[in-house]
């Protein structure tokens, strides 16, 4: 049985017959070699960006402050994605934060393939 010395994944993505593919080098301990091609897909996260307009809330946005379920969904709506894109959620959280002194919420877009994008909402 031999035994793998190193593992060693090239840097970048090609093509192999349109596919993108990333090539391995694996090293056995008697230094001799094969090159694999691994299929490799890119995650929703890497394919798109949200983007996020201004939310007007009901409540305080003093930093720490509590939304109500109400300014949550209005925060929500604020969320847009490309067209043609879903999530499995979009989740505000649940308080207001300060980014650079101005209040914020921070929204959690989880896609269908269970990456996430975080976007702040200006409130």
């Amino acid at each position: 049985m031999l035994q793998l010395k190193s593992i060693t994944p090239s840097a970048t993505v090609t093509l192999d017959g349109g596919n993108p593919v990333v090539e391995v080098t694996v090293t056995y301990n008697d230094d001799t070699t094969d090159v694999v091609k691994v299929p490799v897909e890119q995650t929703d996260k890497g394919k798109y960006e949200p983007t996020v307009s201004t939310a007007k809330i009901d409540g305080s946005v003093a930093e720490n402050s509590t939304l109500s379920n109400e300014d949550k969904a209005k925060v929500t709506d604020k969320v847009t994605l490309p067209t043609g894109v879903t999530a499995k959620s979009i989740t505000p959280s649940a308080t207001v934060t300060l980014d650079g002194g101005n209040p914020v919420v921070e929204v959690t877009v989880t896609y269908n393939d269970d990456t996430t994008d975080v976007v702040k909402s200006s409130c």
